[in-house]
């Protein structure tokens, strides 16, 4: 059966409605509370920051469904066939192994190393597994999990790994 690429969208965001849903359930059964950092304000806890990527992502999800409907309402409206999924290529499935595998690793070097070496190695290893050899790129990846370490160790008060 041949799904169009808006079909594909609502799909996949229904998909990640349910994984934003996962994530507000599972919450507070892997993140201890704390409300050490609330600086007073009740809502400002352990759970802020994976509750609000839930949201967030829920909301972006439920956005392209709109939108996504929209586009086969007008298509069919105009009379215009919606554009087929393309398939897969063998080579662009192996890079989705290797980003998936990637991520594996990321997430064990956590275990055994601190988020900025395993955070700076797996930004390089995306960057060489999407063929970038542009040194800059590089040097703003390392920036970027740099800021991002400062933010939250002293903005948001985060202890990371």
């Amino acid at each position: 059966m041949k799904f169009n690429k808006y079909q594909v969208s609502i799909f996949s965001s229904l998909g990640l409605i349910l994984f934003g849903a996962m994530i507000w359930i599972v919450t507070p059964l892997c993140v201890r509370f704390a409300d050490t950092y609330s600086m007073g304000v009740d809502w400002l806890n352990s759970y802020f920051m994976p509750r609000s990527m839930a949201v967030l992502l829920i909301v972006t999800a439920g956005a392209n469904i709109l939108l996504s409907v929209a586009q086969i309402y007008l298509s069919r409206k105009k009379q215009i066939a919606a554009p087929v999924q393309e398939k897969l290529e063998g080579k662009d499935e192996w890079r989705v192994i290797g980003f998936v595998l990637l991520f594996t690793v990321y997430f064990l070097l956590l275990k055994y190393t601190n988020f900025m070496v395993s955070s700076v190695a797996a930004s390089f290893a995306s960057l060489a597994l999407l063929k970038d050899k542009k040194p800059l790129h590089y040097g703003i990846a390392a920036v970027f999990v740099m800021v991002v370490f400062l933010v939250f160790k002293y903005v948001l008060y985060v202890k990371l790994p």
